[in-house]
């Protein structure tokens, strides 16, 4: 995990990194009306299959 990410010190907090992970959930809004879905799959596969692994 460390490889993949680098220095986690770069992240001001854990959305930014959740965010760098792409492990946010996708969203379409439009005025009101909010969709959510999924996890987006944009981020690095690695570190998300290292996550898995380890949990």
């Amino acid at each position: 995990m460390v490889a993949e990410v680098g220095d986690f010190h770069r992240f001001k907090n854990s959305r930014q990194l959740m965010a760098y992970l792409e492990l946010t959930s996708s969203e379409h809004s439009s005025g009101s009306r909010i969709r959510r879905g999924g996890i987006t799959r944009a981020g690095s596969w690695l570190a998300r299959r290292v996550l898995i692994a380890g949990a």
